[in-house]
């Protein structure tokens, strides 16, 4: 008889145990999937643990319960290499998530539901680097912040992104692992392919918010997964980003940057610029003038929708979202049909996707004095159709569905607007580029603002021939001093006294704990209750770590629920290990880098 432990490949929440203990009368292979059943229903795991009865009696004895046996094994040799099960657990440690939704990751959909499709090819398995007896291709992963519009050009080299069908996932994950693909390029979801042997770890944009994966679970930091990877199999990092994030430059400078383009940086004041209007006077001759010499020009404005805000003029009440503390943009949809041109106002909510109709009058006084302010892609796509009637234009944001030429879509255009999306084309150029609302981006309330303004103004400046123009109210910070100097050394140092002042990453580790409810009550009621654990807990053992007190989150409510946020600075990793256990399972735990 033998002590199998396995990973369910679900979600069990932290701080339960990852690992459920069962036993078999045959000895089961580390990384080979088997069925198990809890609570009546059955899942797949990855067996992480194999180990003959006799030699566990103690623990055995010890145990608060009985144990059960496995129900069947799917695959009985391991689908995984040993590396990526040692990539999987320190994700699950280090960004607290649950150990079986990261091995999800690693483990094909489609494998699960067609084991039969299993081809085991006599692997060897080692903690380090993983080889084949039958082929040993040097790997490289190309690894990119989004699905860059591009052409392959060599049958070697495959491109992983999270949008593949669960059998082409599969495929791929397959031709990687026999060493039958070179070179791979992709976005995350390429972290959790089986390299057989992978040599290189090429990292593009480093700073891109794309490498987080906010929007999905286990949240992680891709460059952070990829440094990892990186020791585990022996792969060499290769940095190719225009700008290195924090930790990077601490480490080794401005050695990651050399022969920056030296643009023409215009700051352009918008003191005396009229309401209502989108260009300075300064702007507009600018855009005229590459208009009547065909000249390409990209405005860059990292809004969506016609305006930003309805208001009401008598009472300044503006149209709130039913599901989130945020406040509806102003939306028009155009749809031209074979003779008749419709347009139609709504308002959006960016978040939850709410959608209604404009009102006609204030909800709050009842007065129609409802009007636009502030602007957004749309609304400057209009302005330039009205100044410019016969200028051929496109508007690229997230949602565009593009040809894999990037540079033939943009032939022929005189004005390109877009938002961050415009970063996924690759080695493009405008005779001028303009920014139209970096003080928003800059303005907002998070300790990287600064650094993430920064970084997009630097990829903005290198896609500029000739001028790049900033509209702006505040000429002197050191975002655009720097941009004008072109001296990203100037900012970066700049930003890093900041934060050692502040005490921020990377100079000390951060932590966001976030609860969220229906009922806005109970959600106070969590958030205080843990707060208090938490500092009891503090005092007791005399960490060292600063728990701030609780406070309702940026966006208050999201979805329709309540949330509240509790920031602890740890002090080292010991004590984020130590404190993080006592985190209840329904709170939200975020490692802020």
């Amino acid at each position: 008889m033998f002590l199998i432990k396995v990973v369910p490949l679900t979600n069990i929440p932290r701080p339960n145990s990852q690992e459920i203990s069962f036993f078999s009368s045959r000895k089961l292979n580390i990384g080979s999937l088997t069925e198990i059943k809890m609570r009546n229903k059955k899942y797949p795991g990855l067996v992480l643990y194999c180990d003959t009865i006799k030699h566990q009696k103690i623990a055995l004895r010890r145990a608060s319960f009985a144990l059960k046996p496995i129900e069947y094994s799917i695959i009985d040799e391991p689908v995984l290499f040993l590396y990526q099960i040692e990539l999987a657990k320190w994700i699950s440690e280090y960004y607290f998530t649950s150990l079986g939704i990261v091995l999800k990751k690693f483990v094909p959909l489609y494998l699960i539901k067609n084991p039969d499709k299993f081809v085991f090819k006599n692997f060897k398995f080692t903690i380090g680097r993983s080889t084949s007896n039958s082929k040993n291709t040097e790997q490289v992963l190309y690894l990119y912040p989004m699905k860059y519009v591009r052409n392959l050009n060599s049958e070697s080299e495959i491109e992983l992104s999270s949008r593949l069908s669960l059998k082409k996932e599969f495929d791929l994950f397959s031709k990687i692992k026999n060493g039958e693909i070179s070179e791979i390029r992709g976005v995350k979801s390429a972290l959790f392919a089986p390299y057989n042997n992978l040599k290189k770890i090429v990292i593009y944009e480093e700073l891109d918010q794309s490498h987080i994966s906010w929007d999905q679970k286990p949240h992680y930091n891709a460059i952070k997964v990829a440094k990892k990877l990186a020791k585990l199999t022996g792969a060499i990092i290769e940095n190719k980003s225009s700008l290195p994030c924090l930790s990077s430059y601490l480490a080794i400078g401005n050695s990651l940057l050399n022969n920056q383009k030296n643009n023409n940086v215009k700051l352009v004041d918008l003191q005396n610029l009229s309401y209502g209007d989108i260009f300075t006077k300064n702007i507009f001759d600018v855009l005229r003038k590459n208009y009547q010499e065909k000249k390409s020009t990209l405005i860059y404005i990292n809004r969506k929708g016609h305006s930003r805000l309805v208001v009401c003029r008598d009472c300044g009440f503006m149209p709130q979202c039913i599901n989130c503390s945020i406040t509806l943009t102003y939306h028009i949809l155009r749809k031209q049909s074979f003779l008749v041109k419709t347009i139609k106002p709504y308002l959006l909510c960016h978040y939850c996707l709410y959608k209604t109709d404009v009102p006609k009058i204030c909800d709050k006084c009842g007065y129609h004095n409802l009007g636009l302010f502030g602007f957004g892609a749309q609304q400057v796509e209009q302005k330039l159709k009205e100044l410019f009637s016969e200028a051929k234009i496109l508007y690229i944001d997230s949602e565009t569905k593009t040809a894999n030429n990037e540079q033939g879509i943009m032939n022929n255009k005189h004005f390109i607007i877009a938002t961050s999306a415009i970063f996924k084309f690759k080695a493009l150029e405008f005779y001028t580029v303009v920014a139209l609302a970096p003080d928003l981006e800059l303005n907002f309330p998070d300790y990287n603002a600064s650094l993430n303004t920064f970084f997009n103004l630097w990829r903005l400046k290198k896609l500029a021939k000739n001028d790049f123009l900033i509209q702006t109210y505040i000429k002197e910070n050191i975002v655009y001093n720097a941009l004008e100097k072109n001296n990203y050394k100037l900012f970066y140092d700049n930003e890093l006294k900041e934060r050692k002042a502040l005490n921020y990453p990377p100079f000390i580790e951060m932590i966001k704990l976030t609860f969220s409810h229906k009922s806005q009550k109970k959600a106070l009621n969590e958030a205080k209750i843990l707060h208090k654990k938490l500092e009891y807990i503090k005092d007791k053992k005399k960490l060292n770590t600063k728990i701030f007190d609780f406070m309702p989150a940026l966006i208050y409510k999201l979805k329709g629920k309540f949330r509240y946020e509790i920031i602890i600075k740890i002090g080292n990793k010991d004590v984020k290990k130590y404190l993080l256990q006592f985190i209840p399972f329904n709170w939200e735990v975020d490692i802020l880098e």
